[in-house]
């Protein structure tokens, strides 16, 4: 049996795919302000970035904690 490349807390595609969805809707409806979502790919996997707010206003990084994500925020 092979192992993926790297552990998913999901248990298949499908599952992750409904996850995503569920997850940028709850983004659109909860932000008082439009949202860009922007995919870095690290050394770990990957990781979403939300940008948000006047690109000409003072940037603040919001960080969720372990196993968190940005709808805590």
């Amino acid at each position: 049996m092979r192992t993926p490349d790297r552990p998913s807390a999901f248990t298949s595609d499908s599952a992750r795919d409904k996850y995503f969805v569920t997850y940028d809707r709850v983004i659109g409806e909860l932000w008082p302000v439009p949202v860009d979502a922007i995919d870095v790919e690290t050394r770990a996997g990957s990781v979403r970035i939300h940008r948000a707010g006047p690109a000409e206003g003072d940037p603040v990084v919001l960080l969720a904690g372990a196993s968190g994500n940005a709808l805590a925020w």
